[in-house]
């Protein structure tokens, strides 16, 4: 009788651990009411986001292109990441020019699969705000659609950049649920967390 209360007990223990809790977020200012809050909570469980020193996500401030790609690269499941030095050449002036800057690794990473570019002039502009279909651009190329972007273009008529990779992302409801105010706008913390 002693076995089955106990094996009860821990059932429902077990039980009751699987149950997720309203209202129980990792960071201040995310909470029920929080757009995105959902989103930003699965990242900070999965490892994949950091808040600020005072315990803060800040999910409406703005992100930078290399804040994006740190958390996008982050995602690899290969665990590729790991074999890019701490120390290592990019490819982009300005970004090579900074003494060991801290997200180096993160977008050599990037470029060697394929995933980021940059511009024409050889700079990565890593410190810009990264827009909402530079975003897209890189999560589509990150899940492997690059060709599928460039056949969709293709098919209608359309530029690659960036309505190619836009229409992928939408028809993989990648932007379900994001509120954008036009596609060159700079997109909030809340909003990346929902796109990733």
């Amino acid at each position: 009788m002693k076995k089955r209360v106990l094996a009860f007990v821990m059932f429902v223990s077990m039980m009751i651990s699987l149950i997720p809790l309203a209202g129980v977020y990792a960071f201040s200012d995310v909470t029920d009411e929080t757009p995105y809050g959902a989103a930003i909570q699965k990242l900070e469980e999965w490892g994949k986001i950091d808040g600020y020193s005072d315990g803060t996500f800040k999910p409406e401030e703005l992100i930078t292109r290399a804040e994006f790609v740190k958390i996008l690269m982050s995602l690899d499941e290969n665990n590729g990441l790991q074999y890019v030095p701490e120390v290592v050449e990019t490819g982009f002036t300005d970004v090579d020019s900074l003494e060991n800057y801290w997200a180096a690794r993160y977008i050599k990473f990037a470029v060697d699969n394929k995933i980021i570019n940059g511009y024409g002039d050889g700079t990565f502009l890593p410190e810009n705000k990264v827009t909402y279909e530079e975003a897209l651009k890189m999560v589509v190329c990150f899940l492997g659609y690059e060709l599928k972007a460039k056949a969709k273009a293709e098919q209608v008529g359309m530029n690659l950049w960036p309505d190619g990779y836009i229409a992928v992302a939408n028809e993989l409801m990648i932007t379900k649920s994001i509120t954008i105010e036009g596609f060159s706008s700079e997109i909030t913390r809340g909003a990346v967390a929902q796109i990733i």
